[in-house]
């Protein structure tokens, strides 16, 4: 081939490069994208919390360690009504004792925000990078695919750590691809990790660097590219603050921090209880992720085939590819080794999925026009807010969680209308944490038999239980005249009163 031949190739490559590369960004303007992904994460948010109210998660653990903060100031390592320490780091519980700081009290919204926000940024982090390397369609796309996902509406009304986790891991695996691509930079990375350590734990670290593993897969091609850079100021800070947090909670709390956090929750979870042992997951992680992630899921298969044997030909495109497969193949790995398997546990596997997903929906829908493609987009959102709209306000109220709750709501309610605050409130066992909730408190239960002894005493005390039946079995020949304040049938449970001692037999409920 002559030099003019050479020249002319390397000309309509370029050209053909060019017109790839405004093919995949142009489109809609980035500040237009991140909006509408911002409002449909907002809105999403909104049509959760403002449904039935569902009670039957963490919300009693973690509004218990708001509540320790808020009242006692106990920031460093709070503790729930029993004085159990707290199991996980405690960032989730400060975000929310912060949100709770402007109302005064806790609420839904300020228990559930920091969760909402970070899912938020999840899609925004998924646009963001989906639309710089493999398309604009493809980041909306992967955005659209983590926000109507089963798991991640459960998670706007969750008081769990497992999406303020995800976030941290998707802004780490994110940092360290740019860190990689670059051969500097990381200590955003390590700020990422340190985030997500505080939020549940040091898992976060092999989760965030896992799709470096593509560095390996390059090395094999003709154009290696290797992990170049310095580390040094990301670990000081990584252990500055979580070394530093975790020296003041154990001058607080001593060994009881270490049984508890490290014992318990950490290796306890990772090495199984009983007859669960390590690594016996693997099939089982597989199935539940891709069974609860439908219909996304099935896009995963060929987008995995295309990378694996259909490379992306520009290299930049192809380290990121292949950047996002060992993300998730080693992400799906770490979580089977681990005895404890809840599909919540799975959140940071989303992202990665997310991104294979839409970029082959991109695929899917490259021949519609930008015009139509957005209409098609704003035609499926459109449906999915009213479908959820219809599950969390009309079809949850048939559950067994939610009407307990709008049970103790209401009990809650009735309650502050007759008495003032500083009227004693007790709670018998199996009483729907709602109640406290609505009350803004965290108390410990007390027996029947405490119950029956406290409203002898006191006439003012006020007593919530399941089974006033008990307390007058317990209270024996010589009675107990109780006065109903309110009551709230909870179909298949039972009613739920809130009584107090009454001395004039006419009145009793003996």
């Amino acid at each position: 081939m002559s030099r003019v031949d050479l020249f002319e190739a390397a000309g309509s490559l370029e050209r053909n490069s060019m017109h790839e590369s405004q093919v995949l960004h142009d489109g809609p303007r980035k500040s237009l994208l991140l909006g509408f992904v911002g409002l449909l994460g907002v809105t999403l948010f909104l049509v959760s919390i403002t449904g039935l109210p569902d009670f039957d998660d963490n919300e009693y653990r973690l509004a218990a360690f708001v509540i320790d903060v808020i009242r006692n100031g106990n920031w460093i390592c709070p503790h729930d009504a029993y004085g159990t320490v707290i199991s996980k780091p405690p960032l989730l519980a400060w975000l929310a004792a912060v949100s709770t700081l402007p109302f005064g009290v806790l609420n839904q919204f300020s228990l559930y925000i920091p969760s909402a926000l970070a899912l938020i940024g999840i899609a925004l982090l998924l646009l963001r990078e989906g639309r710089e390397r493999f398309g604009w369609r493809a980041g909306l796309w992967a955005a659209l695919a983590y926000l109507l996902c089963p798991l991640a509406d459960r998670h706007l009304t969750t008081a769990r750590y497992d999406v303020l986790f995800a976030f941290g891991v998707t802004w780490g695996a994110f940092s360290a691809f740019r860190a990689w691509e670059r051969g500097k930079g990381w200590t955003e990375f390590w700020l990422a990790a340190t985030f997500a350590t505080m939020a549940k734990g040091p898992l976060a670290l092999p989760l965030a660097a896992s799709g470096l593993a593509a560095a390996y897969w390059e090395s094999l091609s003709a154009q290696p590219w290797r992990v170049k850079g310095s580390h040094l100021s990301g670990v000081l800070v990584f252990l500055s603050v979580t070394g530093g947090w975790f020296g003041l909670a154990y001058w607080q709390e001593g060994q009881v921090l270490v049984h508890r956090m490290i014992g318990g929750e950490l290796m306890g979870h990772a090495m199984g209880k009983g007859s669960v042992a390590i690594g016996t997951g693997v099939l089982r992680t597989l199935r539940t992720f891709f069974s609860n992630f439908l219909p996304w899921s099935l896009l995963l298969f060929p987008a995995g085939w295309r990378i694996l044997r259909h490379p992306a030909q520009d290299p930049n495109e192809r380290r990121f590819e292949r950047f996002v497969f060992c993300w998730f193949a080693a992400s799906i790995l770490i979580f089977s080794l681990g005895a404890h398997q809840r599909f919540r546990l799975l959140h940071p596997v989303l992202p990665p999925s997310a991104l294979l997903a839409g970029r082959e929906a991109a695929r899917l829908t490259r021949r519609l026009r930008p015009g139509r493609f957005l209409g098609f987009i704003a035609g499926l959102s459109g449906t999915a807010l009213l479908a959820l709209f219809v599950y969390h306000h009309i079809l949850l109220g048939d559950s067994r969680s939610v009407r307990e709750t709008v049970a103790g709501r209401h009990i809650a309610a009735s309650i502050r209308s007759m008495v003032d605050s500083g009227t004693p409130v007790f709670f018998a066992p199996a009483t729907p944490f709602a109640v406290q909730f609505y009350l803004n408190r965290s108390d410990q239960e007390v027996s029947h038999e405490k119950a029956v002894e406290i409203l002898r005493t006191d006439e003012t005390a006020i007593l919530v239980t399941m089974d006033v039946a008990k307390l007058l079995e317990i209270a024996g020949p010589e009675g107990l005249p109780l006065r109903m304040l309110a009551e709230a049938e909870i179909p298949e449970e039972g009613t739920l009163r809130a009584v107090q001692s009454q001395k004039q037999e006419s009145n009793s409920l003996s």
